[in-house]
């Protein structure tokens, strides 16, 4: 008996994790991403990664909100803003609350609204792009697409997360706007 050798390369088992939540962002199918995501998002916390953990979980909520789990969504939040808060990230916590508040409200989760604002605050870190633009001096620039899930990228859709640096609105990636 011959074996034949495969040419296709090994995918570590959270890359793989992460391309198929990918593939689901890409196809619509958000709660099919987002389970994937948190259950990376808990590997990676196992595995004493505490800021990876936190993007994970911020990217399964916002797979959560887009497929209308609003418990999912809630918990994946709450998991994010606690990870962010005990992994010092007290700027990037404000920011996905307040994108997080935002987009609840987008998709009618009043309820999960209500209970985040209960549970952290009111998410003041928010930042508006028409402001964020003019208090930069300048227009910025931001691509037509996500690099990583590949989802169309709009200026009213888009979460920023620092002066820079924008969050995608289905995928939770972090990208540079010029």
């Amino acid at each position: 008996m011959v074996f034949r050798q495969s040419h296709r390369p090994v995918v570590p088992p959270a890359e793989r994790l992460l391309l198929r939540a990918r593939r689901f962002i890409q196809i619509s199918k958000f709660g099919k991403a987002a389970a994937l995501l948190a259950e990376l998002a808990n590997q990676v916390e196992t595995a004493g990664r505490p800021k990876a953990a936190a993007e994970l979980h911020a990217r399964a909520a916002y797979c959560y909100v887009e497929g209308g789990i609003a418990s999912a969504a809630l918990a994946e939040t709450s998991f994010a803003l606690a990870s962010f808060q005990e992994a010092g990230l007290t700027e990037r916590l404000g920011r996905f609350q307040g994108n997080m508040l935002r987009k609840m409200q987008s998709h009618a989760m009043q309820a999960g609204v209500d209970a985040l604002h209960a549970q952290f605050g009111t998410g003041e870190g928010e930042i508006n792009p028409e402001s964020h633009a003019a208090a930069a001096g300048k227009q910025l620039i931001l691509p037509a697409a996500c690099p990583e899930c590949g989802a169309p990228v709009h200026s009213a859709e888009i979460e920023w997360i620092d002066e820079r640096s924008a969050e995608c609105a289905y995928c939770g990636a972090i990208f540079g706007a010029q």
